[in-house]
């Protein structure tokens, strides 16, 4: 999941990080937040993140990835430590959860559906700013009009 983040939004990135969009994030975010979130869902999080990102993520997220974001299902689903999370932007969030993601692995292929058509601009611009706040170094400020204009 974590190179399917990166892999499936590979168009929404800029310049040089479409040669290279692992160089990209290693030095335009801060390192990874490598150990997992707090299992309890209200530790983790600033005060300031929207409540409807943590009802996105405990409707349609949290059975696969888990509080901590360790993944329950399997290891592909595990989101700890992927650098998608510390971009302030949330493309690669945004990218992934309206459309999914694909990702062939050991002769079967991994999936993360796509929620576009499931959820409101307001509600994927939340559940991407709870994610960043929860998984990654600092929370993101996606709006609903950015995620807008990424469908």
């Amino acid at each position: 999941m974590r190179s399917a983040i990166i892999s499936s939004s590979r168009s929404q990135f800029v310049g040089h990080c479409i040669d290279d969009p692992a160089f990209c994030c290693r030095s335009r975010f801060p390192p990874p937040r490598i150990e997992p979130a707090p299992a309890a869902p209200k530790l983790g999080v600033a005060a300031d993140v929207d409540p409807l990102g943590k009802r996105v993520f405990e409707g349609a997220c949290a059975a696969c990835h888990d509080w901590t974001g360790s993944g329950t299902l399997t290891p592909y689903a595990a989101l700890t430590g992927a650098g998608a999370f510390n971009d302030p932007s949330a493309v690669n969030v945004v990218q992934v959860v309206l459309k999914g993601a694909q990702r062939p692995m050991l002769g079967a292929t991994v999936v993360m559906p796509s929620f576009g058509e499931a959820f409101s601009d307001a509600e994927i611009a939340a559940v991407a700013n709870y994610v960043t706040a929860r998984l990654g170094s600092a929370p993101s400020r996606v709006t609903a009009q950015q995620v807008a204009a990424s469908r």
